[in-house]
């Protein structure tokens, strides 16, 4: 019987290359013929010569993935004995026996087809496997950036990951890559179907990591994961925000002040302004003569609209919103209010009204606390004529 860790490296093995040869069945320059044989291996008789070894390959991915090991092994013999230099051969020939419980046959098999050039998945995978199982993560991370870098859009890199992303060692190996300039960087940052909270939030310890290298894979790439993050665990999501995002603010700080990005880049995350429209709203990003970015408003509405808000992580406490304002009004009341609040809605905000004197407006906001991202929001309050907004400012008071 095999001792429990060989037993258990055998089967992550064998999950990995399961996943392995769905994932890389594409990468074959005999692909039709791949397809053909896997679906119908009776087609292997008639194929020809210089495609019947990705062919018997083909049958025994499909009878790997079948969950039938058993008749791997011959057809992975037969592999050999044609392609004898091929490490596809030997790497199929470990599987085989590895699947049939046969450790030292299957490692003699990964040994031999690591020297004939580590171009196949499945020995890559057994050779990884074998390193997470002896602790040397440093090895381990050796073989995850080689698969990743020969097939980055593989799979199978989710999966193997995984193994690195929940210590800070392994995670801090996966971000040296990154900041050196993996190929296999801008797939990583993607978020994948039915991912765990735990996982997003290792995977964006590694890019915030990796940012603090040098390996910043900028706003566009790295959104979709902070949209995603943002729902459960937004503390992260900003700092994954503003250390990937070279136009980001940093965590409590409020993003894109004087609105200079926001006509370029537009609204994407939470972290950003977002305008949720109003009927009797007419508000625009626009650029004065000096060469200024402000959003200018005019509203039709009885009452306070919702003109611009974002996301902004902070603790509890009271806060002071300031801006510079413009408008044709004498000093006093400010057309603007502003509300810290986990629920944009105006029941909810509890929106204050502002003063302004000398150009600037001010207002004393509070957060109670309830949720670590509140929304920061403007509203625009009744009133005749454009008024502007520009150079704001939250600092605790």
């Amino acid at each position: 019987m095999a001792r429990p860790r060989t037993a258990g490296r055998r089967q992550a093995v064998l999950a990995a290359v399961s996943l392995m040869a769905a994932g890389y069945a594409g990468l074959s320059a005999a692909l039709a013929f791949d397809r053909a044989a896997a679906s119908a291996p009776e087609t292997i008789a008639r194929v020809p010569e210089p495609f019947r070894q990705q062919a018997l390959a083909s049958k025994s991915k499909a009878l790997l993935l079948a969950g039938k090991p058993g008749p791997i092994a011959p057809l992975a013999q037969a592999l050999v004995r044609r392609d004898p230099l091929g490490p596809q051969a030997t790497g199929l020939l470990g599987t085989a026996r590895l699947a049939q419980g046969d450790a030292r046959g299957a490692d003699v098999a990964f040994r031999t087809s690591a020297k004939l050039g580590w171009r196949d998945a499945a020995t890559q995978v057994y050779w990884l496997q074998s390193a997470l199982a002896a602790g040397d993560l440093n090895r381990a991370g050796t073989r995850f950036g080689a698969i990743a870098r020969q097939w980055p859009e593989a799979p199978a890199i989710d999966q193997l990951s995984a193994q690195f992303e929940g210590n800070p060692r392994g995670q801090m190996l996966i971000a040296q890559q990154i900041a050196s300039g993996a190929n296999w960087a801008r797939s990583y940052a993607q978020p994948q179907p039915g991912q765990s909270g735990d996982r997003l939030a290792g995977r964006a310890t590694v890019l915030i990591s990796s940012a603090g290298l040098g390996g910043r894979l900028g706003c566009d790439v790295i959104t979709p994961m902070v949209v995603t993050l943002t729902s459960v665990q937004p503390e992260l999501a900003s700092r994954l925000w503003s250390s990937q995002c070279p136009r980001a603010a940093a965590p409590g700080q409020v993003n894109d002040a004087s609105f200079e990005q926001t006509a370029a880049a537009g609204g994407k995350t939470a972290f950003e302004w977002q305008f949720p429209g109003h009927g009797a709203l007419v508000a625009d990003v626009v650029l004065t003569r000096s060469g200024q970015h402000v959003l200018r408003a005019s509203s039709t509405a009885a009452t306070l609209v919702p003109l611009a808000m974002q996301r902004i992580v902070l603790s509890p406490g009271a806060y002071r919103l300031t801006w510079r304002e413009a408008a044709s009004s004498p000093p006093g009341a400010s057309r603007f209010a502003a509300s810290l609040s986990c629920r944009p809605e105006r029941i909810l905000a509890n929106p204050q009204g502002g003063k302004v004197d000398g150009g600037r407006g001010a207002v004393e906001l509070d957060h109670a606390g309830g949720c670590a991202a509140p929304v920061l929001q403007l509203w625009l309050a009744p009133g005749a004529g454009e008024v502007s907004i520009d150079d704001i400012a939250l600092t605790r008071r």
